[in-house]
């Protein structure tokens, strides 16, 4: 067919594997890394994306990968290391922070959120601050951070229950803030979904929202708009 590409034609950006296809120059492009999401997969099709990144000697980040599957990995593979609160695999790269993105949550049952979101922003090279368990209950909390959350570039906040912490550090700062509300709550918290709602009518202009708990794809967010400011 006239003006159909062909797979010769983009070898150079990626990466055919039986099972998967790799964008092997996705941070060229976009400025993100593609993240291999680990859920669902089988250890065997894990360890054949990882071969193909090491040998196109591409970036290795894994998200939702637990510790049994990581553990096969880092026994395969020379380099990689494993965060297990962040549950992410990844080989280090030596890169250099710049800017400041603040992670801000909710409650400490928002760990796993917050963990990844740090550690995709200190890969993909910013420097990030966590500030955890500032919830409205206890809003005073947050009291002590104001300083900090306005020389950020951008603010990240994890929330569950009726997700309402980002409108109100949406008020506080000049910056976007990027709401990620938490599967985290009793009853009616409905898996994150009243999270969800909160966070899309949010009163603060500023406040806008991912997926519940993506936080990975938050992190990527923030940081282009924390590498933008930088320029």
């Amino acid at each position: 067919m006239k003006g159909r590409v062909k797979k010769s034609d983009i070898s150079h950006l990626v990466e055919y594997i039986s099972h998967s296809a790799l964008d092997i120059k996705r941070r060229e492009r976009t400025g993100i890394i593609e993240a291999v999401y680990a859920e669902y997969k089988s250890i065997e099709k894990l360890s054949d994306i990882v071969k193909s990144l090491f040998k196109r000697r591409a970036p290795v980040f894994i998200t939702r990968i637990d510790e049994e599957k990581a553990k096969i990995l880092i026994s395969k593979f020379r380099g990689l290391m494993y965060n297990r609160e962040a549950r992410i695999c990844y080989l280090p790269e030596k890169r250099k922070g710049v800017g400041l993105v603040s992670v801000v949550s909710a409650g400490t049952s928002d760990s796993l959120y917050v963990e990844e979101a740090y550690q995709t922003l200190l890969y993909l090279g910013n420097n990030a601050k966590k500030i955890v368990d500032v919830g409205v209950a206890g809003i005073h909390r947050l009291a002590p951070y104001i300083k900090v959350l306005r020389r950020s570039s951008a603010v990240i906040v994890i929330a569950g229950m009726e997700g309402a912490l980002p409108s109100l550090i949406g008020g506080l700062v000049n910056v976007p803030v990027i709401a990620v509300p938490s599967p985290v709550g009793y009853g009616v918290s409905y898996g994150g979904y009243a999270a969800l709602m909160g966070m899309l009518s949010s009163c603060a202009p500023n406040v806008t929202v991912v997926n519940i708990g993506n936080t990975f794809g938050a992190a990527c967010v923030a940081s282009l708009i924390n590498h933008m400011r930088g320029r």
